[in-house]
This record gives C-alpha cells, structure tokens and sequence, in this order.
C-alpha cells in the first residue's frame, strides 16, 4: 500500500512530458513520425494490458490460486512493469538538455538562414 501510495505521485508526470519532451528534441519535420509511433505504441499498451492482465489471472486461478491471491499477484506483476519504465525515464533525463540544445541550435541555424533570404 505504502508502495503503491507513494510511486502512484509519480504517475501523472509521465503523460504531459512526453509530449513536450517528444517535441523539443526531435526536428519539425519529424515530430508527426515520432509522434505517430508514441500514440501507436501508447494506445497498443493501452489494449494490451488489460487483455495481458485478464489472461493472467485466468492463468494464476487455473494454477490453484485464490480469486484474491490471483488479483493480487497480477497486479504486482503489472506494477513490475514500471521498472524499465523508470530506468528509460532516467536516460532520458540524462540525454534531454542536450538533446534539447542541439535542436535548439539546428532551428536557431535555419532561422538565421531564412532571415537572410528574406
């Protein structure tokens, strides 16, 4: 409970910054790509957790655990998933400034370059 109570806060931050995060390290001409492959994906998870989660507890029951025991232990197994999400997350906060400042320089370049055309 404490577990879940206390890494739930965390949650939330995760849907906004992607979205800004996604738009300033990546090129104008690519962010509808990179765009497109985050809702695919997004929305792939989205249907297949709950489908994944549903065959597990079938799973955990038909293996003789309890209704409770069989809820419960897929849960923390889904809550396990969050794990590689952290670790990426951590790289990610690692690589954005930089990122982030070489885009802002390629756009900054262009805008330069088309200032001078005009």
């Amino acid at each position: 409970m404490i577990y879940s109570f206390v890494l739930i806060q965390f949650v939330s931050y995760a849907g906004p910054n992607v979205r800004a995060i996604v738009s300033q390290v990546n090129l104008p001409e690519d962010r509808g790509t990179v765009f497109g492959l985050f809702n695919i994906l997004d929305n792939v998870g989205k249907a297949t957790g709950p489908l994944f989660g549903g065959f597990l507890i079938e799973t955990l029951r038909s293996v003789g655990y309890s209704d409770a025991l069989a809820y419960e232990y897929t849960l923390l197994i889904g809550a396990l998933f969050w794990i590689p999400c952290v670790t990426v997350w951590l790289w990610i906060r690692k690589s954005y400034p930089e990122d982030r400042d070489v885009i802002k320089e390629i756009l900054k370049k262009r805008a330069i370059e088309l200032s001078k055309t005009f």
